[in-house]
């Protein structure tokens, strides 16, 4: 609790100088391909490859600019218009996610291009369908009564409304695939190419939990991870998966057990340790 208060307080912090840019929203999109700017020097020859990271973007609910725009070859504009109010989220963790690939060419040219997409996250899917902030998420809950807020648990439980997912926190390569991640139970693609979003991991097991981490460790060519599930008896379930797949990527999102620990008081954990031989859990009280 100490520690989701000091997170609150800090994304209710006044918009002072040096933090007001946390805040600000940038719901344009970036056709692949845009040219950065590189008047602050150019990037080591060496220096290949793309970076991939997400991260909140918006936090009003998107608006289409044109209808049809996306369709035809245009990068959409998702911030409001002039003038056009609009409901926004109530927390810095809370804004509506977007990828950004940044690649170096290498070689002597220095060349760096950019492209920026949203995924298209339950969440921001919702909001744009109805214009306000529709999911609940880390610090906003659209619901303003009990009576509200127990109708949508219901409805997410029934499968009537979409279960609240906004992976803003990292990229992930498990299988062979990128993953945007955050602390629910099911990452999403993204195709490394066009960031188009591909959807929900579709799991090829029965392995179930409420919560997961966002920073997944890399050992020896496997991805391991947890799971926490909430209960008359809370469990830890400790998994792996491969982080590259053989050619048939048809494969399904199959995660194998390493172990479960049964716990009393289960803790949040932003993240955990790895080692060849272990896993570490750090508990905090």
């Amino acid at each position: 609790p100490r520690f989701l208060s000091f997170l609150s307080l800090c994304a209710k912090m006044p918009n002072t100088d040096g933090v007001s840019v946390l805040f600000q929203s940038c719901g344009k999109e970036l056709p692949a391909g845009t040219v950065v700017n590189n008047e602050f020097g150019r990037p080591p020859e060496w220096l290949q490859g793309t970076l991939y990271r997400n991260g909140p973007s918006q936090f009003e609910a998107p608006v289409d600019s044109v209808a049809g725009e996306e369709s035809n070859g245009k990068a959409p504009d998702f911030s409001p218009k002039q003038g056009q109010s609009a409901d926004s989220v109530n927390h810095l963790f809370d804004g509506f996610a977007a990828i950004v690939a940044v690649t170096f060419e290498g070689g002597g040219n220095g060349a760096v291009t950019c492209a920026k997409r949203f995924i298209r996250s339950p969440n921001f899917e919702e909001a744009r369908k109805t214009g306000k902030i529709a999911l609940a998420d880390f610090g906003t809950d659209p619901c303003k009564s009990l009576f509200g807020r127990m109708m949508s648990s219901f409805q997410t439980f029934t499968g009537t409304k979409p279960v609240p997912n906004n992976p803003s926190v990292s990229v992930a390569r498990i299988e062979g695939k990128l993953w945007a991640m955050t602390e629910t139970t099911m990452p999403i693609r993204f195709d490394e190419e066009t960031l188009k979003t591909h959807g929900n991991a579709q799991f090829g097991d029965s392995l179930f939990g409420h919560m997961s981490t966002a920073h997944p460790q890399y050992i020896n060519g496997r991805v391991y991870n947890y799971l926490t599930q909430f209960g008359k008896e809370h469990v830890y379930k400790i998994f792996f998966q491969s982080q590259e797949l053989p050619t048939d990527t048809g494969s399904p999102q199959n995660r194998e057990i390493l172990c479960t620990i049964p716990v009393q008081h289960p803790a949040y954990m932003h993240s955990f340790c790895a080692t060849e031989n272990f896993i570490i859990l750090p508990e905090f009280p």
